[in-house]
């Protein structure tokens, strides 16, 4: 993560990195002003109650990463900032039991810091007898009383913070996993979000009544990490988050193709040496099908950094769809060498050895790839595929409902690159749009999706059946018409054909939809 750059690495715990972030230096003059010292004394004893306050935080952290190192998870940092701590993992903890106990280490380790420091007051209270110590004793005495019973109740008052029931948070977390273990990611997402919603609110507006503004951000920024749960909202902060720091990622995410090349070109004309702005640039061709631009890109890319893992993989997968099965493995594996924690060469794994028929073997990789990135929903996808391959339909519905949850669109209509996931695969996607639509009966999305399936194996009456229902329930989705059209051309029906590639071309909300639309009429015009 890019905020981890400015912070300071001060030592290393069984190769976890133990830094502090530049924004702790806020913490010195808001603790002068809740503290307001009027001597030296009073000085050193905000100091004090800063540094155990900070060093509860830590440990409460270490808890986290201590349990996560306990159940093979690997631990990059742990970082201490302005308001709290983050534990850095290599990859995300997805199974359920595991997550409870690495979120429950953090509000126990506080639980057990509140009793020492409670059981230091005692012991402090215990010793204070007037008669037997000086007057500057007794004073240093009921500093150390304070300090201790006030740190008892950060720690408290640390541990009932974090065991409210809204994610991120720790009480949040372990609800999630709990409702996951028990109903399934998506319904786990949902509940999360109705339970969660309502307590953040009443947080924010106690925060905003006591005028603790620190609280009160705090409360903005668990709600930016709550929205992740719903995936459209989800979509919309990339969306935003790149737009202010990635113009061209941003492109790239909204679909906007041609003005993401644009925007790479750009950045390649400003750092011509630097490979990512290659790597961005072949992504968008692959989306477009431009495979040879794409290869070009990537080429360049491996040039100037041999070792960049996305560009192996880009160069892997490009392999792939030319049936380069051999080159592809090897790109693969180069590419897990490179990044061995990363979860796309898993994937893309997979994805060779489904085409070479070893359904077992690509389970597996596809389970480490969904382990280490659950929030990708062509991870479930093609895991769906895998299992009901194997006979596992329950498991492959599972899925499919998971990759919905997670991109309710993409997951259904496939882009030009994605429609490789059809080839062979016709009794599955007759599967996973039955079961979908058996759910959501006017999900528009889905006959779209299975009438691609169904043009792709030329079956032309079904898709035309399910793209004519499907224009009917998207009737502004341009790529329906247009994919509708090419079906009625490959039908020879010419006059239903110009008249979807017109409608395309008036919706169609981007410069290469609009390209496609008007290459289709003028092709269509030639004939």
């Amino acid at each position: 993560m890019k905020w981890l750059s400015n912070s300071l690495l001060i030592a290393r715990l069984r190769g976890i990195e133990i830094r502090l972030h530049i924004s702790l230096l806020f913490s010195v003059p808001i603790a002068y002003y809740l503290f307001r010292p009027a001597a030296p004394q009073d000085a050193i004893f905000a100091m004090l109650w800063l540094l155990g306050f900070n060093l509860s935080i830590l440990f409460h952290e270490l808890g986290h990463a201590i349990v996560a190192s306990w159940l093979g998870a690997e631990v990059k940092s742990v970082v201490i900032w302005l308001l709290g701590g983050f534990t850095s993992l290599t990859r995300k903890e997805s199974r359920p039991k595991q997550m409870i106990a690495i979120a429950a280490a953090g509000p126990l380790t506080n639980m057990a810091l509140a009793f020492l420091f409670i059981a230091a007051y005692i012991a402090l209270r215990l010793r204070l007898t007037p008669t037997a110590y000086t007057l500057e004793t007794i004073f240093l005495y009921q500093a150390l009383n304070r300090l201790c019973i006030s740190l008892a109740l950060v720690n408290l008052i640390l541990v009932a913070l974090n065991l409210l029931p809204i994610y991120p948070l720790d009480g949040g977390t372990i609800f999630h996993a709990w409702l996951e273990w028990l109903f399934g990611k998506t319904r786990a997402n949902s509940i999360s979000l109705w339970v969660g919603i309502p307590i953040l609110l009443a947080l924010l507006g106690f925060s905003l009544y006591a005028k603790d503004y620190l609280l009160a951000f705090s409360c903005l920024l668990i709600a930016l990490a709550l929205g992740t749960l719903n995936s459209g909202w989800r979509a919309k902060l990339n969306l935003a988050t790149a737009y202010l720091f990635k113009r061209s990622g941003y492109y790239l995410l909204k679909g906007d193709y041609d003005h993401a090349i644009e925007s790479y070109t750009r950045e390649i004309d400003k750092e011509p040496l630097q490979p990512n702005h290659y790597v961005g640039r072949a992504t968008v061709h692959l989306m477009l099908s431009q495979t040879e631009r794409a290869k070009a890109d990537t080429e360049r890319a491996l040039r100037l950094a041999p070792h960049h893992p996305l560009a192996l993989e880009l160069r892997g997968e490009i392999h792939l769809l030319e049936k380069n099965l051999a080159e592809a493995e090897s790109f693969f594996a180069r590419a897990e060498q490179v990044a061995p924690q990363w979860a796309l060469p898993h994937f893309d794994a997979s994805s060779l050895l489904m085409d070479k028929g070893e359904y077992a073997a690509a389970l597996e990789r596809i389970n480490k790839a969904a382990q280490m990135q659950p929030q990708q929903y062509f991870f479930h996808l093609q895991r769906a595929q895998i299992h009901f391959k194997l006979g596992n339909i329950t498991a492959a519905h599972e899925d499919e409902e998971i990759a919905v949850s997670l991109a309710a669109r993409d997951a259904l209509v496939m882009s030009d690159i994605n429609q490789s996931i059809y080839d062979n695969s016709l009794d599955w996607a007759e599967s996973y749009y039955a079961h979908i639509l058996s759910k959501e009966p006017n999900n528009g999305f889905a006959y779209w999706g299975r009438a691609d399936a169904y043009a792709k194996h030329r079956q032309t009456e079904r898709a035309l059946a399910d793209y004519t229902r499907a224009v009917e329930l998207l009737p502004k989705e341009s790529g329906a018409y247009l994919r509708r059209g090419k079906t009625f051309w490959a039908a020879n029906r010419a006059k239903e054909a110009r008249q979807d590639f017109e409608t395309a071309l008036n919706l169609a909300p981007y410069p290469h939809s609009q390209r496609q639309a008007r290459e289709a009429l003028e092709k269509l015009k030639i004939l």
